[in-house]
């Protein structure tokens, strides 16, 4: 007869079909850690695209300016001024907030001849920011 002897060791050995817990939280908690990166690497990219797109119509904004000042012989000019259908200026009119900013506040509602830097602010979530365009480094 033969028979097998079984020794401890293999007695003791047993065969995992399933994750341990510590396995499913340390796999939980780096999903989490890139999620979060992502997030905020996402966030950051929204602004920055937000703020480019408001610094392209402030720069619409002090071309039709220009463009006004010029046509009409006048040293300042509001907004409101530049956004009448009689002021011609067609550049005004593509304007469109990208965050709910307001352009008749952009450097408190006048720009001249002068006008350097056009700045206005906005509400980023419960933060206000500034978006400063500089026109003088064209």
């Amino acid at each position: 007869m033969n028979t097998r002897h079984i020794t401890p060791q293999a007695q003791t050995r047993v065969h995992r079909n399933a994750f341990t817990l510590v396995e499913v939280i340390a796999t939980a908690a780096a999903i989490g850690i890139a999620i979060a990166l992502l997030i905020g690497a996402i966030s950051s990219g929204l602004r920055n695209s937000r703020e480019n797109a408001i610094r392209q119509n402030l720069f619409t904004l002090w071309v039709s300016a220009n463009e006004y000042l010029l046509l009409h012989q006048k040293d300042e000019v509001t907004y409101t001024e530049l956004a009448k259908p009689d002021a011609n200026i067609k550049g005004i009119a593509t304007l469109k907030p990208v965050a709910g900013e307001d352009y008749a506040t952009a450097n408190d509602g006048k720009i001249t001849r002068n006008t350097t830097q056009l700045q206005i602010t906005y509400k980023d979530g419960a933060t206000p920011r500034t978006v400063t365009l500089s026109t003088t480094a064209r």
